[in-house]
């Protein structure tokens, strides 16, 4: 439960850095449209991807996985085709920031793990 609430907070913040590095990504109307953007992209994440994966397993084993890569990016497509205040004006922009919000993930998911698992050794 902790590392799920935790999830919508990592994708805003990934987000945000996404934009901020300038990916071509841009998210108008401040913090409360990102934590928007955050939790539709988490829903998504965790109701259509195990989907799509399940769907596209044969391409993820043949690329090695870096198909799964190109489910995020669908994944942050969707985010930016239902909402107007999500902005990804080229496919490059997409890519950069499907990248972005991939390593930002990364980075959070391991130190939130981590965390998690110095508390249950105290």
């Amino acid at each position: 439960m902790f590392l799920a609430l935790f999830q919508l907070v990592f994708n805003a913040a990934a987000l945000w850095v996404a934009q901020y590095l300038g990916t071509g990504l841009m998210v108008t109307g401040g913090l409360k449209n990102y934590l928007i953007a955050g939790v539709i992209l988490g829903i998504l994440n965790l109701g259509l991807k195990p989907i799509l994966k399940t769907i596209t397993f044969p391409l993820i084993i043949l690329t090695l996985g870096l198909f799964n890569l190109v489910l995020n990016g669908l994944m942050l497509w969707l985010v930016d085709y239902f909402f107007a205040f999500v902005s990804i004006p080229t496919w490059q922009a997409l890519v950069w920031s499907t990248l972005v919000i991939w390593f930002v993930n990364l980075i959070f998911n391991q130190a939130a793990k981590s965390l998690a698992a110095s508390d249950d050794h105290e």
